[in-house]
C-alpha cells in the first residue's frame, strides 16, 4: 500500500467514524492444500453503528476509496429492500430504475442504439429537448433530466442519471463489483421531504416513485419500477449427468407442459413457484378422491371391495377434489413419493436449509428426523403457506404479501428447489407407457 493509499483509507475511515458508519474490513478464510488457513482481503465494507443497517458500501479496491472520497456518500444512507438512498438532513430519496422502452417505441426514434438510459424515454417525453441535447457539442449525459410534477407543495421528482453518492452505496448489491463513476444508470429523485426515519424514506420512495411509474406506463407506455437489493445467494447443484435410456413413458401434457415451462424460465422465482406448485395442484381431485376412497374402505373393514367404493367417491364428487386444498396437497405428495425418498433428499440437497430454528418466508419448520415423523404434513404446509403469499393479494389479509422483486425472494431458492423436485416426481409417476 503506497503513501497516497494509506492516506486515503485513514480518511475514509474518518469520514465514516463522523457519520455513524464503521469501517470493516472484508475477509475469507480457506485451507491450502497443506491445510493451512489462507485469509484473503476482499476490501472494506460500511456499517452502521447506531443499528440503521447491517451492511452498507463496498470498497473493493484502492481505487474504490478515491474515488467514494471524491463524493460526499458519508451524508446519505440505504433504503432497505431497495437500491436507493436518502439524506436525512437534505429531505432527498434517490433510487435506481429500471426502465425499457416497447419496441414499437424505439422504432420511432431517430438513434435506437443510444446507450443512455433515459434518452429513448426523453425522445417520446419532449422530442425537442431530446434533439437540443443530443446536437450540442459538449453533450453532458448528466444533463437529462425529465422533471415530474408531483402537486406536493414544495416536493420535487425527477428522473436523471445516479448521483456519484448513489453509485458509491449501490456497490452495496452483490451484483456490483466495480465502482465506476462514469456508470450511466437512470435513477427517481425525489426531494422536499420530511424524513425522520428510513421507514419514511422508503414510504415516500414507493408512493411517489410508484405514481410516476404509473404516469410512464399510462402515458408513455414505458413499464418501470425501481430496482430490488437482494442479499448473497448461493446455491450449489449436485445433479450427477447419466446416459438417456429409450423412450419408454410419457407424462401427461398439462403438467408436462407447466413443468418443463418452469423449468426453462429463469427470471421470476415467484412464477416459478408456482408453476412447480400447478404440476402438483393437477392431481389433487384425483389423489384426494383416491385417498378418500381408501378412509372409506377401511372404515368398511374391508366389507366392500376398495375398487367400488372409488367408483362411489368418484360418482359423488366428479371430478371434484376432496378436503382443503391443504390436505389435497399433502396427499397428492404422500402419493408421488415415500418418506424415505422425500428425507433423503432433504437431507442431501436442503439440510443446510432446513435446520434452520426460524427459517425465511413462513414460520414452518421442516424437520426429518424420524422421530419427529409427518414429514409429508410439515412439508406441505410449509410450501402452502409460502404459495398463499405469492397468490393472496387481497386487500385485507393474514399473510403479508411475497412480491416478485421483494428482497425476500432471494430465499426462495430452497423451497423451490424442493418443490421442483416434487413435481417432477409427480411428472414421473404419473406417466403411462408409449
Amino acid at each position: 500500500m503506497t503513501d497516497e493509499e494509506k492516506a486515503q483509507e485513514d480518511e475514509l475511515r474518518d469520514r465514516c467514524q463522523a457519520a455513524g458508519l464503521e469501517l470493516q474490513a472484508v475477509t475469507t478464510e480457506t485451507e491450502d492444500d497443506s491445510g493451512q488457513t489462507v485469509r484473503s482481503w476482499h476490501g472494506w465494507e460500511t456499517k452502521s453503528t447506531r443499528g440503521k443497517f447491517e451492511s452498507g458500501a463496498h470498497f473493493r479496491s484502492a481505487a474504490d476509496v478515491k474515488v467514494a472520497l471524491a463524493t460526499s456518500f458519508q451524508d446519505w444512507l440505504p433504503i432497505d429492500g431497495f437500491e436507493a438512498i436518502w439524506s436525512p438532513a437534505a429531505g432527498v430519496v434517490e433510487g435506481e430504475v429500471l426502465l425499457r422502452s416497447p419496441s414499437r417505441v424505439l422504432s420511432r426514434l431517430r438513434d435506437r442504439r443510444d446507450p443512455h438510459p433515459l434518452m429513448s424515454l426523453l425522445w417520446v417525453h419532449d422530442p425537442a429537448a431530446a434533439r437540443k441535447l443530443k446536437n450540442a457539442v459538449d453533450f453532458d449525459p448528466w444533463r437529462v433530466v425529465i422533471e415530474l410534477e408531483t402537486h406536493l407543495p414544495d416536493v420535487t421528482a425527477s428522473l436523471r442519471l445516479a448521483s456519484p453518492e448513489l453509485l458509491v452505496w449501490r456497490t452495496a448489491s452483490p451484483a456490483i463489483h466495480t465502482l465506476n463513476p462514469a456508470a450511466q444508470i437512470a435513477a427517481i429523485r425525489i426531494g422536499g421531504l420530511e424524513l425522520g426515519s428510513q421507514k419514511d424514506a422508503r414510504r415516500e420512495l414507493e408512493r411517489i416513485g410508484n405514481a410516476a411509474f404509473l404516469e410512464l406506463d399510462l402515458r408513455l407506455d414505458v413499464p418501470a419500477r425501481l430496482r430490488t437489493h437482494y442479499p448473497w445467494s448461493v446455491s450449489f447443484s449436485n445433479f450427477q449427468e447419466s446416459p438417456l435410456r429409450p423412450l419408454r413413458s410419457t407424462p401427461e401434457p398439462v403438467p408436462a407442459s407447466l413443468y418443463l415451462h418452469a423449468r426453462l424460465s429463469k427470471q421470476d422465482p415467484t412464477a416459478r413457484f408456482l408453476l412447480f406448485y400447478q404440476v402438483l395442484e393437477y392431481f389433487f381431485p384425483s389423489t384426494s378422491r383416491a385417498a378418500a376412497a381408501a378412509r372409506a374402505h377401511l372404515a368398511l373393514a374391508g366389507a366392500v371391495p376398495e375398487a367400488s367404493v372409488r367408483l362411489v367417491v368418484d360418482e359423488l364428487f366428479k371430478k371434484r377434489g376432496v378436503g382443503s386444498e391443504l390436505e389435497q396437497f399433502q396427499q397428492t405428495l404422500e402419493s408421488v413419493v415415500s418418506v424415505s425418498e422425500l428425507r433423503s433428499f432433504i437431507k442431501r440437497e436442503l439440510s443446510f436449509f432446513y435446520k434452520d430454528p426460524a427459517p425465511p418466508l413462513v414460520p414452518c419448520r421442516v424437520r426429518t428426523e424420524e422421530s419427529i415423523g409427518k414429514l409429508h404434513s410439515q412439508v406441505a404446509k410449509r410450501l402452502y403457506k409460502i404459495r398463499c403469499r405469492i397468490v393472496h393479494k387481497k386487500e385485507e389479509r393474514d399473510e403479508d404479501v411475497l412480491l416478485p422483486f421483494a428482497d425476500e425472494v432471494a430465499r426462495l431458492g430452497p423451497d423451490l428447489e424442493l418443490l421442483e423436485f416434487l413435481a417432477r416426481r409427480a411428472i414421473v409417476n404419473t406417466a403411462t407407457p408409449l
